[in-house]
């Protein structure tokens, strides 16, 4: 399975693709999986200038149509999908920063009725530092749908063994002024519709 985006680029690649179909498809009459697993997926995560996620061809945020939101809530509908062995390529033209590749992602999503878990681990250039873990468990807004991201309430964690600085500040905004080093983190934020409410570090830099 290859999708392009509106540029004619490769935006994601599936090799190999499994399905178990949901027997709530039969009741709901909507195409639902008990599972998807993917295996060497290549996926292309783009941040455009005016700040929209493109995810596989597909914007979500701001300015994003009916259409690519109708996708983000199928995506969250379905009660498990996983990625083996996959790669992922991140770009920012918000920040214009170099592109960055992830190589043996693991990706997991198990979604409830409203509920979310979401788990990421892969391992970055060596330059950057060594492989990181990003988790969450997150429930829906009551007043959207199960694409509403943005609106989710929940915990995220995010593991970084080691990380150089100076590599990472070209894709996020520290809270000081850090030119170089080398450092590891982990931190526990509290969300609450979208917005984060608390926050625990712990930082070794």
């Amino acid at each position: 399975v290859v999708l392009k985006d509106a540029q004619d680029r490769t935006a994601l690649h599936l090799p190999r693709v499994s399905a178990a179909l949901s027997a709530r498809s039969l009741l709901s009459l909507k195409l639902r999986f008990g599972q998807l697993l993917i295996d060497g997926a290549q996926l292309e995560i783009r941040r455009d200038a005016n700040g929209r996620l493109i995810i596989a061809g597909l914007a979500f945020g701001s300015g994003a149509d009916t259409g690519d939101n109708e996708a983000a809530d199928w995506f969250f509908e379905q009660h498990e999908f996983v990625v083996r062995h996959g790669s992922l390529r991140w770009i920012d033209e918000q920040r214009g920063a170099p592109p960055l590749e992830l190589r043996d992602v693991q990706f997991v999503a198990r979604n409830g009725l409203r509920s979310h878990q979401l788990r990421l681990d892969a391992t970055p250039p060596a330059e950057w530092g060594e492989r990181f873990s990003l988790r969450g468990r997150f429930t829906e807004s009551l007043l959207g749908g199960a694409g509403d991201w943005r609106r989710w309430s929940g915990v995220a964690y995010a593991e970084l063994p080691r990380v150089d600085a100076s590599r990472l500040r070209q894709h996020l905004n520290l809270p000081f002024a850090l030119n170089e080093g080398e450092g590891a983190l982990r931190a526990w934020v509290d969300l609450r519709e979208g917005g984060g409410s608390a926050a625990t570090v712990d930082l070794a830099l």
